[in-house]
């Protein structure tokens, strides 16, 4: 199962919460224009016999960032070009599970150099 949710102002985000079910993908689009710096934190719960896999991808599948088995940490990069970027967040899960709590912040511009 593939969920999208698509929005463009992101700017305005401060940061955002959801969860992803076991054994699904939930991603998110934004468009940037060329050479604007994009910086990021994350955080995943950990449950037992579930990881979260995090791709971070433009229009072209070119990965901008990757990491498996998350948990936290941080991300950032520019864009040579204006484009769309994708952040995917991929849960697999060997047993039943709940759904995993997600928390995101994102900054672009002048406000990426604020965030910590």
């Amino acid at each position: 199962m593939r969920q999208t949710a698509l929005f463009f102002c992101l700017t305005a985000v401060n940061g955002m919460f959801f969860k992803l079910k076991p054994n699904a993908e939930k991603c998110l689009k934004e468009e940037v224009h060329k050479d604007i710096l994009v910086k990021g934190n994350y955080q995943i719960e950990e449950l037992a016999n579930v990881d979260v896999n995090l791709k971070i991808t433009d229009s072209k599948d070119h990965i901008l960032f990757q990491k498996d088995e998350a948990s936290e940490g941080k991300f950032a990069f520019t864009l040579d070009q204006a484009d769309v970027f994708s952040i995917c967040f991929i849960s697999k899960s060997s047993g039943q599970s709940r759904p995993i709590d997600i928390s995101l912040e994102i900054k672009r511009g002048v406000e990426a150099k604020k965030l910590r």
